[in-house]
């Protein structure tokens, strides 16, 4: 997020505004005072409401890891895949059953799996029990996401 320019801009407005105050001494000592205190205070609100987007997109997407990361001292939200993977053991793998589906599918399937590390088998079955899994029919995402 870019921060720094939405202050900048109440700074300018602010200063603009105290050009009407037409040269006065006490006037432009009392804008600069606010220019000064109004700094850390729009620093703040800034991260406050990067902070509050952080837990919106969070309660959006549980699945996800959302963190707000500070870098050259602008916020930024970062929304990865969570880490947490779903176990099981091959032991508990008890039903069979057969798929049809087009070619196509079945080839993206297992590139997936192959980029995943895992057989097409444990690919599926991992997909199907994550917790996403369950809530995707249950959930509507809008808005914009950076990652």
């Amino acid at each position: 997020m870019d921060t720094s320019s939405v202050i900048s801009e109440v700074e300018a407005a602010l200063a603009a505004q105290l050009q009407l105050g037409g040269g006065d001494p006490a006037v432009e000592a009392a804008g600069e005072a606010l220019l000064v205190a109004l700094g850390p205070a729009l620093r703040q609100g800034a991260m406050d409401l990067a902070g509050q987007a952080v837990a919106e997109v969070r309660a959006q997407l549980p699945d996800f890891d959302v963190e707000l990361v500070v870098a050259e001292g602008e916020p930024n939200v970062v929304v990865r895949q969570s880490e947490e993977a779903t176990s099981f053991s091959t032991d508990e793998l008890e039903a069979r059953m057969t798929v049809r589906l087009p070619k196509a599918l079945k080839e993206q399937l297992e590139a997936a799996a192959g980029s995943a590390g895992d057989s097409i088998n444990t690919y599926v079955v991992k997909s199907l029990s994550s917790p996403s899994a369950k809530q995707r029919s249950r959930r509507r995402y809008t808005g914009t996401f950076e990652t």
